[in-house]
This record gives structure tokens, sequence and C-alpha cells, in this order.
């Protein structure tokens, strides 16, 4: 099939990566990370709210979501690494082609995990970056490359900004707070410290021992680590920027993780997530009410916390999440999924640095009249 030849209608009213309706959601299936099973999982919800999930399998990374910058005016900017021309023909994308070698723009191209565009209460198109390491930004001075009216940049709080900045659309912007997530375990650990004191006897109390011990030594772990952290503070640092600008903020506990090597001058890039609930496809459904799709978090049961423990002491780690979103997001409009039993995507997100919203690309709704798959 001649990809390029094919007349697809412009894009009509794209509103960036904050949640709203969707056409598809883009996925490179890599033989790795994108099984099967991870794939079939994400069909069968995004079904629910009649989305299609595209599966490609020609691209080189999983990391599909940086492979194109998708701007508000009805642009796709992509490197000469993809086949952003294709795609954009496909879409109805106006496409911008940049090389490396040939194009000084590269210098701000900008991998869309760390370029978040939203709508501000006003509605002007603002794009939402992070700073690295040095305190610069990529993307000041190009609005209008870029098609927005303003640029935000946060400090650097995690590799990518999708890893703790989550906009749900209406003005509203969901954001990683390390403080609260410390409190969630200080919490979770007195119930489980409580239910022994009450129950020695329980026919499953070595088992809730050992979830016990395992949790006080990840909030021990967790405590050192964001204390030590080189950008402590500046999770809240960017709630209040984000606040100063006009955005209704909403702090949750959403990351848990740790650094490999303490002693490496990139230890940005070292950053291993046991959990991160921030890292999540958004959209709205057809009541025009936010949806969140994230990849499960294997941190609760290799801490061993069972189902029958979960129940007995109280304590879910995705429950938790969801009352801290609530009333913003619904708990029935929130999705956890797996992945493969050998590749779950909590091991991706803890072993490969990226997560269920790095591996996708979200397609906004509008008159597609041929449906391809690029399988």
């Amino acid at each position: 099939m001649n990809l390029t030849a094919l007349k697809i209608s412009p894009l009509q009213n794209f509103k960036g990566h904050e949640a709203r309706k969707l056409d598809a959601i883009y996925v490179h299936q890599n033989k790795h990370f994108g099984s099967d099973a991870l794939m079939n999982q994400l069909q069968a919800i995004a079904s629910l709210y009649r989305i299609d999930v595209i599966r490609d399998k020609y691209y080189s990374t999983p990391w599909i979501q940086d492979c194109f910058c998708f701007t508000p005016d009805g642009k796709v900017l992509a490197d000469n690494h993809f086949y952003g021309q294709e795609y954009a023909d496909i879409h109805g994308l106006e496409y911008k082609y940049i090389d490396h070698k040939e194009s000084q723009f590269i210098q701000k191209f900008v991998a869309g995990g760390n370029l978040l565009f939203v709508t501000d209460k006003d509605g002007k198109k603002v794009a939402i970056t992070a700073r690295n390491l040095e305190g610069l930004s990529e993307v000041e001075g190009y609005e209008e490359e870029f098609g927005v009216d303003k640029v935000i940049s946060l400090p650097h709080v995690d590799y990518h900004a999708d890893l703790f900045v989550t906009p749900i659309g209406d003005n509203k912007i969901l954001i990683a707070n390390d403080d609260l997530m410390l409190k969630q375990l200080d919490e979770m650990l007195d119930k489980a410290l409580d239910y022994m004191h009450k129950h020695p006897n329980d026919e499953d109390i070595e088992q809730i021992e050992l979830f016990t011990t395992c949790l006080i030594e990840s909030l021990y772990d967790f405590r050192e680590v964001v204390g030590k952290y080189y950008y402590k503070g500046a999770d809240e640092k960017a709630a209040k920027q984000l606040e100063n600008e006009g955005f209704e903020v909403i702090r949750i506990p959403s990351r848990i993780y740790n650094f490999n090597d303490w002693n490496d001058n990139s230890y940005y890039e070292k950053i291993s997530h046991q959990l991160n609930y921030s890292n999540a496809i958004t959209f709205k459904n057809r009541k025009n009410e936010p949806v969140l799709i994230i990849g499960k978090s294997d941190f609760p049961r290799k801490c061993g916390l069972t189902p029958e423990i979960s129940k007995k002491l109280g304590i879910d780690f995705e429950d938790a999440f969801k009352k801290s979103v609530y009333p913003h997001v619904k708990p029935e409009n929130i999705h956890f999924i797996t992945g493969d039993k050998k590749m779950p995507i909590s091991n991706i997100l803890e072993n490969f640095k990226g997560g269920l919203h790095c591996m996708c690309v979200e397609l906004p709704e509008y008159n597609l009249p041929i449906k391809v798959d690029l399988v």
C-alpha cells in the first residue's frame, strides 16, 4: 500500500496532549515491550470508549511518544529516524521534516514525553515542558514553531514531564507530590502495625509481617531518596509555578522511585520507578469526563501484598490513587493494565525508564474517512 497516496481530510480542532476525545491510540508493538497481551489489554479498554488501537511494528524504538511532536496548530514534527511523512499523510497532518544534519530546528526538537500541550483558562495554547539538569529549556523562544501562545518550563522533576505531570483538561493538571506519597506510605504502615497488634494469631500473620517489613524498608529508602534528591522540593515548585499560571493543580501521591548510583552525575537517567501512576494515557469519554489508562505497578505484589492481605489490612495502592484524584477523575474512569507476565509494564518502567504513555501516541478525534492499520 502506498501510504503517501491516501487522501485524508485535515485535522480539525486539535487540542494537544490534555485529555480530549480520541479517535485512536497509536502504539509501537516492540517484540519485547509491546507484547500481544499488553496490546490486547489496551484494546479491550479502548474499545469501551470506541477508540481504536493502531499497532505499528516498524519503528526501531518502543518509545513512540518521543518520536513525534504534535502541535496544536495541526503539525507533526519528527526527526529523520522515523516515518513521520507517511504518518502525517495518513492522518491529515501538516508535516515538518526535521533532519539531524540539515535543520537547525532539530536542536529544539523535544521528545513528546517532555512536551505537553494544554489550553489555559483563557483559551490560549500552552506548551508545558521540563528544564534539563542545567536548568535550560528546549522550547522557550519557539512558540511559533510549536503553535502555542506560551511556553511554561517547569523545574527538572523527572526524566520527562509526562512522568510527573498529567493534564486532564478543563484547566486541571495532576502533578506528582513526593511528600504525599511518603504520608500515604506512613498511613499504610500504621494500618499494618495496628492490625498485627490487634490480630497476633491471624492465620496470615507471617505474610503480614513480611509485607510490613518490606513497607518499613521501602518507606525508609524512599524518604532517604527524596531527602537526597538534587532537586528536592522541585515537585512543589513545579506545582506552584503552574498555579501561578492560572491552572488548577491537584497534587497526588503517584511515584515511588530510587536511584541506582548516587555518584553518577547523570543520575536523573538512573531514576528507577517502582510505581508511577502519572505516566498515563488520558482522554475524554462521551460524557466529557477525563479517563486514565495507567500501567499497573508490581511494587505491592513484590512487597507481599496479596489480594487477601490487602483486604484484611484495608491497604490498596490503586484505590488510594483513585481517592487522591477524586472527584476530578471518577474511579470507574481509571484503568490499570498489566501487560505480559514475562515482561509486565511495571518491569518496563523500572528497568527501561519508560511507561505506558511513553509507548503510545494519542490521536485526537476527527473525521477520518479511511481506517488504516499499519501492522
